[in-house]
């Protein structure tokens, strides 16, 4: 092999063999030219001895460059022996053989005979380092030159050969066996690169003190120890530096923070996470388990109380946080939910500081934004052509209390209108047109209205199917479904406006409106239905009365097509019910409510006309089951209901399901039908008999509730105590469960309805309801519900029937329904938390920041727990079970035989007709009372050419006198029904003036 000549004059050729690399000065050059020579171009005798012939890569040689102290590169002399083959070169071939079996295989690694593999290394090592030491580099020097890509400035390196590149990448790709990361191991494990520490004799070394240090260069550091942990900290370092400036992206603070975060956080960073994650996991202690049906030796589950994949978390994004303002998901997140639990100020401080949360008036711009994103994502639903919404909207009031009483300083009354939007799901282009609107109130199908019609919808050509059609009602119990989805919830602005004033009215829809993007100057001719509880949904009716001679559609209110709402509604009837059944805590009739409660040691409400729905929704439900389960006692002849079933299941004498089913069609004929009332009144057919009855002595506190003789007395003689007479000719009292059963019952399936998203139920109960309320003192709701039939089932066309009947319930989890009135009053229950003494409702900081919020507050406490792991807050007591209370008055009515037939029982209390709401109604409206109400209706709607009245004489037009055979409120303490029977007070003066215009509906008592 040729070599360039380096020689220069004062220098040596060449070493001795036994001349010292130490003894000759080396000066490192500045430039390094590179001279490469395949061992394939050079011939087998031309290689040194030295040099191992079992190496078939090429072979690198870096000669040292002209220099006034460089030696030139020679080969060893061939005739000088390699120790390592110079023992078996005298040897025959045939051990030459045996003994190549024992030293290396062709890939240059000691093969599974090697006798001493470590000799064979290390003489290849001597060989090589000789080599190095020759050519006056140093380890350092060779694996520098061999490594490197750039020079001093930066520039690559350019002339690389083939084979210098090839090997190197064949290196740094991994493809030898002996990879960079094992050498770099080798390395940190080797204790020649360790400084001494402080248990050394002789103290620590400096250099001790820069392990794994984050900041020393580690070019100034000599142990390969401290020098490659402390690039490889700083290599990770700037890592995590990196990628924490990518930590930024758009996100809502939703439920779903927490995963978001987490996601990006494992994406984004994922060394750091890794890091953080082994810090924060522990070794789970392993303990047997403890539980009652463990199998022997079972271990139990570790519980972890802060979930690393939580910690770490929020750990990283408060990092990411310090050091990127604008990485703050998670801390948006805690601050929303400090401002919806409204935090103290020092919290959100405090939190903000550790980086944990955003400050304040970062909370509050960001509600600000939020205010505005989705009021321009409301609009953008009200112009698409194929989208549209719900409007949903009640009076807001909050009373003021001065802390310091002083003139001028008197309590006040906030008062304002909040609305929340909600996107239909099942919108279709033109459905809720106005032309098609019109048209269907052109058709003038309202005057055509009759009992008949609103009693039932009869279809002639169906009479066939009638027996199958109640079967499949029967097996299926659902009218009309909708399935379950996630309603998309806007709460709307507040403002400050009473509606139950027309100015105020109007001005808080055309507020509604201007969010929905719809002005008198730029509004689609479309429909946009408004829901309300009953005083709104009648001013909208009047309202829409009033303005029907103004320039155009929007000023005529066309485009609000009001409706009313469900919970309200079944509020009403339930204080209906509470009405007619209550009689009083004294009642010895065990029929009545009040007879229930007093078994049950409940109170009596304040106000039958307007109960507390919760508390006296679960005393009815209790009552009902209660009287249901002692029918079944009678039909199964069972002394204890629960006890025989129990007995009857052990022994396999259980009835089927089908027999059961049978038996409970006959019983729902007998004790919860309406005609089931009118039978046990008068002739008591198809039921079991009971003890004959006999007429208990009346006492004192219950003379107290006798109607009074209106004759004139003359003398002053006492009046005796007269003698209860059997008049009866069935058993009132039986009579008065029977009805109370069926009006529980239909309060129980209208309920259920709503949960399970039937508005085809819910649609058939609320009507069956308007008869009842013809019957009652709450005439107003008997209009409000004809004029929802007449506007629904009249008056619109199919498509706008679809969208209202799939869109009268939300559903805001997407798994449950529930009615949008209530709904709305668990947002302004938030709304009311956050509305200070110095605020109104149309105050900017109400109005652009809390109300447009208020769902995200209630969500947001909700839906943290669950991210994070927790047991959900259901907002509400868990109530205890009722079965000791429904066992009490099973008890109790099998005592009085309640449901068993006892002919001539009267107690005398009240009279038993005044519990039948539902007759004396259907009478009532036979009567000439919907033909009046239909009438006037038409008439203010000018659907009547003839009609010559005003408006506003036609403004309380609807039901406010009583039917007949109804008592007015004092007459009604007479008989049993007062507001506290205990003690009741007769006002005469108010003898002559109607009911219905004493008893407000719920909705105004609300007012």
């Amino acid at each position: 092999m040729d070599l360039p000549n380096y020689e220069e004059s004062g220098s040596d050729s060449s070493l001795s063999d036994t001349q010292s690399l130490d003894d000759t000065p080396i000066s490192m050059p500045n430039t390094y030219p590179l001279h490469t020579t395949p061992l394939s171009s050079v011939t087998s005798p031309s290689i040194p001895s030295t040099m191992p012939t079992h190496i078939h890569t090429p072979m690198y040689y870096y000669p040292y460059p002209t220099h006034p102290n460089q030696l030139p590169f020679t080969w060893p002399s061939p005739a000088t022996p390699s120790p390592a083959i110079s023992a078996s070169s005298s040897k025959p071939k045939s051990q030459a053989r045996d003994q190549s079996t024992h030293t290396m295989s062709r890939n240059g690694y000691a093969s599974k005979n090697s006798a001493k593999p470590m000799e064979l290394y290390q003489s290849k090592l001597e060989t090589i380092l000789k080599t190095i030491q020759k050519a006056r580099w140093t380890v350092g020097d060779f694996l520098y030159y061999f490594s490197r890509n750039e020079d001093e400035n930066g520039v690559p390196i350019q002339g690389c050969t083939r084979t210098h590149s090839g090997m190197l990448s064949s290196f740094l790709r991994g493809d030898t066996k002996k990879t960079s990361v094992m050498i770099v191991q080798e390395w940190i494990k080797n204790p020649m690169g360790h400084p001494k520490s402080e248990k050394s004799s002789q103290g620590a070394h400096d250099e001790h003190s820069h392990i794994f240090s984050p900041d020393k260069p580690p070019e100034e550091l000599h142990f390969a120890y401290p020098a490659l942990t402390s690039w490889a900290a700083q290599l990770v370092k700037a890592e995590l530096i990196r990628t924490a400036e990518t930590m930024v992206s758009e996100q809502e603070v939703w439920g779903e923070t927490l995963d978001k975060a987490r996601t990006a956080l494992e994406k984004g960073q994922p060394l750091f996470w890794d890091y953080c994650i082994a810090m924060a996991t522990s070794q789970p202690q392993k303990r047997k388990s403890r539980a009652k049906d463990a199998p022997e030796g079972a271990m139990a589950i570790p519980r972890n109380y802060r979930p690393p994949e939580i910690v770490v978390t929020y750990a990283m994004s408060s990092i990411c946080y310090s050091r990127n303002r604008n990485a703050k998901l998670l801390p948006a997140d805690k601050g929303l939910l400090l401002f919806a639990s409204r935090a103290n100020r020092y919290i959100f401080s405090h939190e903000s500081r550790i980086g944990a949360s955003i400050s304040y008036n970062a909370t509050l711009e960001m509600l600000n934004k939020y205010a505005i994103h989705d009021g321009c994502s409301v609009r953008e639903i009200t112009a698409d052509p194929c989208k549209n919404g719900i409007v949903r909207f009640d009076n807001v009031q909050k009373q003021i209390k001065p802390r310091y009483s002083r003139m001028s300083r008197d309590a006040l009354m906030l008062i304002g209108c909040a609305g929340t939007f909600a996107e239909d799901e099942s919108f279709e282009a033109g459905s809720l047109s106005l032309d098609d609107k019109k048209k269907a109130l052109a058709k003038g199908l309202r005057a055509e209205l009759t009992f008949e019609k609103l009693w039932a919808k009869d279809v002639p050509e169906f009479d066939e199917y009638y027996t199958k059609l109640c079967q499949v009602f029967m097996e299926t119990g659902t009218k009309r479904h909708v399935t379950p989805h996630k309603t998309r919830i806007f709460p709307l602005k507040s403002n400050g406006y009473n509606e139950t004033t027309m100015t105020g009215l109007l001005s808080a829809i055309k507020d509604f409106f201007a969010q929905l993007g719809q002005t008198p100057d730029s509004f689609s001719p479309r429909l946009t239905l408004f829901g309300g509880d009953g005083l709104s949904y009648e001013r909208m009716v009047q309202l829409k009365n009033y303005l029907q001679f103004q320039e155009n559609e929007f000023e005529r209110m066309e485009i609000l097509e009001p409706f009313l709402e469900i919970w309200h509604t079944v509020w009403t009837n339930l204080s209906r019910i509470y009405e007619a059944h209550w009689v009083g805590l004294t009642s010895s009739d065990p029929s009545s409510i009040g007879f229930g409660a007093n078994t049950l040691k409940r109170r009596a409400p304040g106000n039958v006309k307007k109960v507390d729905y919760y508390v006296y929704m679960d005393l009815l439900d209790s009552q009902v089951d209660a009287r249901v389960l002692d029918i079944w006692s009678n039909e199964l002849e069972a002394k204890d209901l629960f006890a025989d079933l129990g007995k009857w299941s052990k022994e396999g004498e259980l009835p089927s399901f089908e027999v059961l089913y049978e038996k409970a069609k006959t019983l729902h004929k007998k004790f919860s039908m309406p005609s089931a009332f009118r039978s046990a009144t008068f002739c008591g057919e198809g039921y079991k008999e009971g003890s004959p009855w006999k007429a208990p002595k009346q006492s004192k506190t219950s003379a107290a509730f006798e109607k009074p003789d209106t004759s004139k007395k003359t003398g002053k003689e006492k009046k005796k105590q007269p003698e209860v007479e059997v008049k009866a000719l069935g058993d009132e009292s039986l009579a008065r469960s029977t009805r109370l059963i069926y009006d529980g019952m239909l309060s129980k399936l209208i309920n259920r309805a709503i949960r399970h998203g039937d508005v085809g139920c819910v649609w058939e109960c609320m009507k069956i309801m308007l008869f009842s309320f013809a019957g009652s003192s709450h005439t107003k709701y008997t209009a409000y519900l004809l004029e929802m039939i007449c506007n629904f089932e009249l008056e619109a066309d199919p498509k706008l029937q679809t969208v209202f009947f799939d869109n009268w319930l939300i559903c805001p989890n997407g798994r449950t329904f529930e009615a949008g009135d209530l709904f709305q009053e668990q947002l302004q229950a938030e709304l009311y938390e956050h509305v200070q003494n110095d605020q109104g409702f149309d105050d900017p900081h109400i109005r652009n920041r809390i109300s447009p919020n208020v769902y995200r507050f209630k969500q947001v406490k909700k839906e943290k727990h669950a991210s994070l792991g927790l047991a959900l807050r259901s907002g509400n007591h868990i109530p205890p079970s009722r079965m000791a209370d429904i066992r009490k008055l099973m008890t109790r009515y099998a005592l009085e035989e309640l449901h068993l037939f006892r002919k001539g029982r009267s107690y005398g209390e009240a009279d038993v007709m005044r519990v039948d709401d539902l007759g004396r109604g259907a009478v009532s409206l036979q009567s000439g009372r919907l033909e009046k109400w239909i009438r006037d209706t038409c008439r203010s709607r000018k659907l009547d050419e003839g009609a010559a009245e005003t408006l506003i004489s036609l403004e309380s037009q609807a039901f406010v006198s009583l039917p007949e055979g109804l008592n007015p409120d004092d007459q009604l303490q007479k008989d049993g029904f007062a507001f506290n029977p205990d003690a009741a007070e007769v006002h005469s003066d108010d003898e002559d003036e109607p009911l219905a215009d004493q008893s407000d509906s719920n909705d105004e008592n609300d007012k």
